[in-house]
């Protein structure tokens, strides 16, 4: 097995290539202050139809990780083309998480709504950064290659096993956790909130 393949290679390729763990929080981190100061009636246009999805989507703990995975699946492979998928995807989870925020405090407060997310997303949401971290791995390999042609080929080669090994070790066991959770925890987190405030 390739040694990018065990958590502490995984770790120490994260801390080596910082720069890029933290373009992916300030990203994130962005999109959600955007999403959550858009005008109320584009927030709707956000919420609305994925709230609708969600009513038709069945609240089990495989379907949500498999509509997680495929979400987080194209953020990774989205490197392929520069990243340009992979933020375009990313950018639209935390906007949409942005505009949850504010979307539903006529009936819960934003504190109410992080509470209720605290369970799964303090999980869900990492998962989805270090897609992005991987997604990002696999544009600086297609860069590395298209300058270089044939050059570079074990730095192509550690940018590609290393995206693999976060995609597989880390992102796909949180992403099942965080689907565990959301079905069997943060609904009774949810009561408790909303049976506070009646």
């Amino acid at each position: 097995m390739p040694k990018q393949f065990s958590y502490p290679g995984i770790l120490r390729f994260l801390f080596q290539e910082k720069a890029i763990l933290i373009a992916a929080l300030v990203f994130c981190t962005v999109c959600t202050a955007i999403g959550m100061l858009l005008p109320r009636d584009i927030q709707a246009l956000f919420m609305e139809p994925l709230m609708a999805k969600f009513e038709g989507m069945g609240f089990n703990a495989p379907e949500i990780f498999v509509n997680n995975l495929r979400g987080s699946g194209v953020i990774v492979l989205g490197g392929f083309i520069l990243a340009i998928a992979s933020f375009a995807m990313t950018g639209l989870n935390f906007l949409v998480l942005g505009c949850a925020m504010n979307y539903f405090a006529p009936e819960r407060t934003s504190g109410d709504m992080l509470i209720m997310l605290l369970p799964h997303g303090i999980i869900e949401l990492p998962a989805i950064v270090l897609s992005l971290v991987a997604g990002i791995y696999i544009a600086r390999a297609v860069v590395f290659k298209l300058k270089n042609g044939g050059g570079f080929p074990e730095r192509v080669s550690e940018y590609l096993l290393q995206a693999a090994a976060l995609f597989i070790l880390v992102v796909i066991p949180m992403l099942i956790a965080a689907s565990l959770i959301e079905v069997y925890i943060s609904p009774v987190i949810a009561g408790l909130v909303t049976g506070g405030g009646d």
